[in-house]
């Protein structure tokens, strides 16, 4: 018995060695790409494995490098709103469907561009409608806050979702009606990547060599944001007695059904916090690089009022990045 069990357990174990072909998370069924410009597709695989990636009757082929990672440039595609099948080969096979070429946006900043349909004093008429727009597409990143630059994106919800009356209402409401005014306009498909956090300042989206750019206003951000750091050990532990009592007071409440409406102690900043400079631009916006877009709409500023005279050049950083 013990024979028949060796190779059976070596076969599984060679099995699980084995990387299949994926490409980046933005690379999904109902994705858009960018018309009139080179296209970028990337991923990633074992290394040395050949690759293939087949789309609108091209086919580029090239090899994982010592990590695994794969890049492929489709050549220039004009508008294309008929869904097409994007195939990916390598020792296994992924094939995306309805993939169509329009427009495609980044829609970034605070809770302003966060803000979704089913919120705004139209929603009842505006998400049963969004059904004769079907070639809006959108794709929610996942909140991911990191001190490094990283090369994945997390995505939300797995895929490109396509507007109707089931999926629209969670769309950034700023994101859909710009792009609902670029479809009516344009009459191309248009893809809207949703990355923004609410409650964030315009420190969190600039790229770390950016501030190089403004080294006055750059001191200025990490002087504070070395106080936040220093004082965090401080507040945390007041932060962690406050909740315990709260918590105290909301079950003595519940226990004697007295209405208790005291909000909760708010956790300070300090490490992994949205407010980490660079943090959100590393975990959001470098791995949706070299994704080919039109431009990004940004919705964002009532975080830095406090420092409002930084704003010019932060938000120039940004831009120039």
């Amino acid at each position: 018995m013990n024979k028949l069990l060796i190779p059976v357990i070596i076969l599984s174990l060679g099995a699980s060695l084995r990387s299949d072909v994926v490409p980046a998370p933005l690379f999904t069924d109902n994705a858009v790409l960018q018309r009139d410009k080179p296209l970028p597709v990337w991923g990633m695989a074992d290394a040395g494995e050949k690759v293939s990636v087949t789309f609108a009757n091209q086919t580029l082929a090239t090899t994982a490098d010592a990590t695994g990672k794969w890049h492929v440039t489709l050549a220039t595609l004009p508008t294309r709103a008929e869904g097409t099948n994007l195939v990916i080969k390598g020792k296994n096979t992924i094939t995306l469907t309805n993939v169509v070429v329009g427009e495609v946006w980044i829609a970034s900043g605070q809770s302003n561009m966060e803000f979704t349909v089913k919120n705004t004093y139209d929603a009842a008429i505006d998400i049963p409608a969004s059904v004769t727009c079907p070639l809006i597409r959108h794709i929610q990143i996942k909140t991911t806050i990191a001190d490094a630059p990283v090369a994945t994106a997390m995505i939300e919800r797995a895929t490109w979702e396509i507007t109707s009356p089931k999926t629209t209402g969670a769309f950034s409401a700023v994101g859909y009606y710009f792009a609902k005014d670029l479809y009516q306009t344009l009459g191309v498909p248009v893809g809207i990547i949703s990355s923004n956090v609410g409650g964030t300042p315009v420190e969190s989206w600039i790229p770390s060599e950016a501030y190089q750019t403004v080294p006055d206003v750059a001191a200025k951000v990490k002087a504070r944001w070395d106080a936040v750091l220093a004082e965090f050990p401080t507040k945390k532990a007041a932060y962690e007695a406050e909740l315990a009592a709260w918590n105290r007071e909301q079950s003595t409440a519940r226990a004697t059904g007295q209405p208790f409406a005291k909000n909760a102690p708010r956790e300070p900043a300090g490490p992994g916090h949205k407010y980490t400079p660079s943090g959100l631009y590393n975990g959001m916006i470098n791995p949706l690089v070299p994704y080919a877009i039109r431009g990004a709409i940004w919705y964002q500023g009532e975080n830095n009022a406090g420092h409002a005279d930084e704003y010019h050049a932060l938000f120039s950083a940004m831009i120039e990045s």
